[in-house]
């Protein structure tokens, strides 16, 4: 009875070395396939680094150039405004060398006004600020630089008379 015993422990034994050997298998097999995933993962993750700080890279040098666009409008409308300045000086100038050399603004303001009729610009006579005299038929459009240009006038005709 001792050999059939003898032959169960052997078969017991052969049995639970072949199953510790299958467990062996499947583990390596599992380690390799889980280090094959840990790879790809890695790859995946080099790549989506790649993309972020290309990304990255690209959002830099667009924040850069929205900032010199900024930059370039703010010095564009800091130059209107001095040209705004330089204009609005031009014209108190004028109007005080109108008014300091004894003409009456409202003589001047003749250039300023548009005359209407119908709807359409019609020939006024250009006012001398100084003697009040009329000259020759100008078109008045109203328009800033007309009425700059008119008071222009009127200004050096002043000077000359003095």
């Amino acid at each position: 009875m001792t050999e059939p015993v003898m032959y169960f422990g052997i078969g017991f034994l052969i049995a639970a070395l072949l199953g510790l050997l299958f467990v062996l298998h499947v583990h390596r097999r599992a380690t390799r396939q889980f280090h094959a995933e840990v790879r790809q993962f890695e790859e995946e993750l080099a790549v989506a680094l790649g993309e972020r700080s290309k990304l990255q890279r690209q959002t830099a040098a667009m924040k850069r150039d929205a900032e010199l666009t900024w930059a370039a409008e703010r010095v564009e409308s800091a130059l209107f405004r001095e040209r705004i300045k330089d204009v609005t000086y031009e014209i108190v100038r004028l109007t005080q060398a109108i008014e300091s050399s004894g003409s009456s603004i409202d003589l001047t303001s003749a250039y300023a006004a548009p005359v209407v009729q119908t709807g359409r610009r019609t020939p006024t006579q250009a006012v001398d600020g100084a003697s009040g005299e009329t000259g020759a038929d100008t078109i008045n459009t109203g328009a800033l630089a007309d009425r700059i240009r008119a008071l222009r006038t009127v200004a050096s005709r002043a000077r000359d008379r003095l």
